[in-house]
């Protein structure tokens, strides 16, 4: 069983639903999407600004209105040379108000959004990616207390609830609560789980995590993956499910390292719940070569 989610959890293979709104990452494009963004991208090359942006958002509804980030981003600098300060705000807001969005110099140098500068709601917006540059790595930031702590996102198979925990809690005002559905199916399993767009350079990655866990049947797991550019492209992972830790047990603080590859765009961690029983998590940590992140 432990075996069978580290192979789905590295290599993403087609029984996981992702059901975040990460922008394609995992999900099958429609045939139309890619045609749209090729034209589009052709029409911001010969400076016609409005027919791309207008492109963009064909390719955005050919597929259910989901659109990659940097597609995204695209369209934005589109409406925003268009004179359409209303249209590129939107979609900026559209992946930064989620915390995926941390490139704060790339935004804020950005000579296409001259448009935007003087408008109010470009301050807002520089403030959110500046926000969402800090990590939320103890769950206290959470717009919802019905929806998991901001920045975080499901993944696994539909057998299980995740849920931000006000009561339960290693430190601080929230956890996060891992609870399946009463008849999960074999090889089922719920992970909460957050994207770091890596900037950093060393020999070793270390991630660690409080977890509390009650009548748990199988493996619980703390996970690591790291992906390069190519998408859905593992280089790096552990998930500890080889350990076979189950049971009861109190809050514990549980670690897992690996080798931080050079190759490394992204960098995924998160908590697995595999079987019956709850599972708990609060307060991680990122390390590379001993030092937290952020530091």
């Amino acid at each position: 069983m432990g075996y069978f989610i580290y192979l789905i959890m590295k290599k993403l293979i087609p029984l996981i639903y992702l059901f975040s709104s990460l922008p394609c990452f995992s999900q099958k494009l429609s045939p139309e999407y890619n045609l749209y963004i090729r034209k589009a991208d052709s029409l911001f090359e010969t400076k016609d600004y409005k027919n791309s942006a207008v492109t963009y958002s064909m390719a955005f509804k050919s597929n259910g209105w989901t659109g990659g980030l940097n597609d995204r981003y695209k369209a934005a600098r589109a409406w925003a040379k268009s004179g359409s300060a209303d249209s590129a705000f939107f979609q900026l807001f559209r992946f930064v108000n989620k915390g995926y969005f941390v490139g704060y110099n790339r935004v804020a140098n950005e000579p296409d959004f001259e448009l935007l500068k003087s408008d109010k709601r470009w301050e807002q917006l520089l403030n959110k990616i500046k926000e969402n540059e800090s990590f939320n790595f103890g769950f206290e930031r959470n717009k919802d207390l019905n929806q998991l702590p901001d920045g975080w996102f499901i993944w696994g198979t539909r057998d299980y609830i995740l849920r931000t925990d006000t009561v339960i809690k290693h430190s601080g005002r929230c956890a996060v609560r891992i609870e399946p559905f009463e008849n999960i199916e074999k090889k089922s399993f719920g992970c909460v789980a957050y994207k770091i767009h890596n900037k950093y350079q060393g020999k070793e990655i270390e991630v660690r995590a409080w977890i509390k866990m009650e009548n748990v049947s199988d493996a619980i797991g703390l996970l690591i993956r790291l992906d390069n550019k190519e998408a859905n492209k593992s280089i790096g992972f552990d998930n500890m499910m080889h350990k076979a830790i189950k049971g009861t047990k109190d809050w514990t603080q549980y670690s897992v390292k690996i080798p931080l590859n050079p190759e490394t765009a992204s960098i995924f961690i998160g908590v697995i719940n595999s079987g019956s029983g709850l599972v708990w998590t609060d307060d991680f940590e990122v390390l590379i070569d001993g030092k937290p992140i952020g530091d």
